[in-house]
């Protein structure tokens, strides 16, 4: 017996010598913990409006606030505290620790304060204002979704906003200090802010100002080399870059993605690559400079760009007009064409042969619908040009057509017919709309055989095409008079 009670202390008192340095205790409404030489606040229960942390507890001084109670914005504290009072000291506050205050209006974030997690004012939907340690570095996800918030004070020394003020829709204004390196996500959705500066010391720029579309001027650091993914993808009132700094190498995928009031940007020498969709549906620029220094062009970086009445881009992109978006001008993108023919008929016969073919396998797609066209087109370039599209356009292949003569034929009612429908390809299907009674079509060979029944006036479609390929119709007049012995 006096083993087994022995046994149950044992067990008793096991995890007392792991966990005994870190004691659950209670002090005016705050539950904490401690280690002997400090202590961490990691709820509170109560309902007050303003709500003042302890310097200390029990003689030992808080340092690190983890929990303010539930997590719920409906229940106490959160749905009563309109005030918080941190003292000097505290070093740590948590993620959770002052989430979702829904009636929190200000706050002052002691100097004391090194670690302020991901998240830590997040949801605080009627914070206007606040003023943060000066010994913060890094703020994450900080004021994310605070609608209220229309101005802060930030550290001096913070180098990186990570989604800092995401969904902060009534900030208008923010002096970022000389110290900020990285802005990923800063001012996503940041509806009401209207213009900013970008210090010196930034060079990572990620979705920095995704979604503000009441943007309408930036200024953008001197030594910047990368102008980074969707970092002002639908800012669709900004109107302005004060300039792309010469030294920019790279314009990532989406940059400048529905900026629609964009008019024009002028792209630095040193710029080397324009990324996919770079400058998609950025329908107010009428004029359009791509330097010689740009070697890559990524899928549809101009797509959407309809107003561009000018166009200058480095001939090595010519044939791709359709891939970057800049076919939607027929003669824009035709006289560039002919540009970069005339620029390498000396040096580059295969290169203008290929450009020459890009022109007359896209009829339609630049304007040009029929052979026709082409011709002109030809006849208001120089006579080299002209000798290059009309090689080129021997080459090409006829486009399917039912070649058969007369476009109105005569027949007698009641005598016998036969008509073959025939084609500049293969044709192996046939059909015929509107035939007048007593003729039919051959579904295979195309032959009208029979004997009309009706005198009249008969608008006939023909259809010939390959099953499972190209169908091509025409149409043609059948007139059927009276037949006399």
């Amino acid at each position: 017996m006096k083993t087994f009670q022995f046994l149950r202390l044992v067990l008793f008192l096991i995890p007392a010598l792991f966990l005994g340095s870190a004691r659950a205790q209670t002090f005016q409404g705050f539950s904490y913990t401690t280690d002997g030489t400090s202590v961490t606040i990691t709820s509170f229960s109560g309902a007050p409006t303003a709500l003042v942390i302890p310097a200390q507890i029990e003689g030992l001084p808080v340092k690190t606030i983890s929990g303010l109670g539930s997590g719920s914005t409906f229940s106490p504290p959160r749905s009563t505290v309109t005030s918080i009072t941190i003292p000097e000291g505290v070093t740590t506050i948590s993620g959770n620790a002052l989430r979702n205050f829904k009636l929190l209006t200000s706050i002052t974030i002691p100097h004391s304060v090194t670690s302020l997690e991901s998240g830590a004012l997040s949801g605080c939907t009627a914070l206007t204002s606040a003023v943060l340690s000066n010994g913060l570095t890094v703020l994450n996800s900080t004021f994310s979704g605070c609608t209220a918030l229309t101005s802060v004070a930030l550290p001096g020394g913070v180098t990186t906003l990570d989604s800092t003020f995401s969904g902060c829709t009534s900030l208008s204004t923010v002096v970022l200090p000389q110290s900020v390196t990285t802005l990923w996500g800063t001012f996503r959705d940041c509806t009401s802010l209207v213009a900013i500066e970008i210090p010196d010391s930034a060079t990572t720029l990620y979705r920095t100002f995704t979604g503000c579309t009441s943007l309408t001027s930036v200024t953008l650091p001197a030594g910047l080399t990368e102008v980074g993914i969707q970092v002002f993808a639908g800012c669709t009132g900004l109107l302005n870059i004060d300039f792309l700094p010469e030294g920019l190498l790279t314009i990532r995928d989406g940059a400048f993605l529905n900026c629609s009031g964009l008019t024009e940007l002028a792209f630095p020498a040193s710029l080397k690559t324009i990324g996919a969709s770079a400058f998609q549906n950025c329908t107010g620029f009428t004029s359009l400079v791509v330097p010689e220094s740009v070697t890559q062009i990524g899928d549809g970086a101009f797509w959407g760009c309809q107003s561009v009445t000018s166009l200058s881009i480095p001939d090595r992109f010519l044939a791709s007009l359709a891939n970057l978006g800049l076919d939607y001008n027929a003669q824009i993108a035709t006289d560039a064409l002919i540009t970069g023919i005339a620029n390498n008929l000396a040096n580059n016969p295969a290169f203008v042969t290929k450009l020459a073919n890009e022109i007359i396998s896209k009829t339609g797609h630049y304007g040009l619908s029929t052979q026709a066209d082409i011709t002109a087109l030809a006849g208001m370039t120089p006579q080299t040009v002209r000798t290059v599209l009309a090689e080129i356009a021997a080459e090409q292949p006829p486009a399917h057509a039912i070649t058969s003569d007369l476009t109105s034929l005569s027949v007698r009612k009641g005598k016998s017919v036969q008509y073959a429908v025939t084609t500049n390809f293969n044709a192996t299907a046939f059909s015929a709309v509107g035939l007048p009674a007593g003729l039919e079509i051959h579904p295979t060979t195309g032959v009208i055989t029979g004997k009309p029944a009706e005198v009249g006036t008969y608008s006939v479609f023909l259809h010939a095409g390959v099953p499972g390929g190209s169908v091509v119709s025409s149409a043609k007049i059948f007139v059927v008079t009276p037949f006399f012995r």
